[in-house]
């Protein structure tokens, strides 16, 4: 069966396919409650900004903020994957508080997406996704 978000099969889609295709759903949420494009909202990632920061600036609360997180991560879930609220907040407060960097040199330099999501793909960013 072809999955339409990201068009693997269900048997040949990997962990780190699955991965990004939820950070990207999770980016897309953010930036529609922020009024913003995708591409907007990863260049002021890219600058350094946390989503808190740039949530704030919008005049988006920190609530709402979480609240989107934790839907977008809890509608992209698949088998095996958290749908605990609690622990669905708990990373949706991760990843609202991980700041970005410099989006110049390295890979690791940017908003390290792996270790707000509590993953191990060392490719993971959230700055990356548009």
């Amino acid at each position: 069966m072809v999955d339409g978000i990201n068009g693997a099969t269900a048997a040949t889609a990997t962990p780190q396919s699955s991965f990004r295709t939820r950070l990207q759903d999770v980016t897309a949420a953010v930036a529609k409650e922020l009024g913003m494009s995708t591409d907007d909202l990863n260049q002021a990632l890219r600058s350094g900004q946390s989503l808190d920061d740039i949530a704030q600036s919008k005049g988006v609360s920190h609530d709402d903020l979480i609240a989107t997180i934790s839907q977008a991560l809890q509608s992209t879930a698949t088998a095996g994957q958290s749908t605990d609220p609690s622990q669905l907040t708990q990373l949706a407060e991760r990843i609202a508080s991980a700041k970005g960097h410099h989006h110049h040199h390295h890979r690791a330099e940017a908003v390290d997406g792996a270790a707000a999501l509590g993953t191990s793909d060392p490719g993971a960013r959230l700055d990356t996704l548009a």
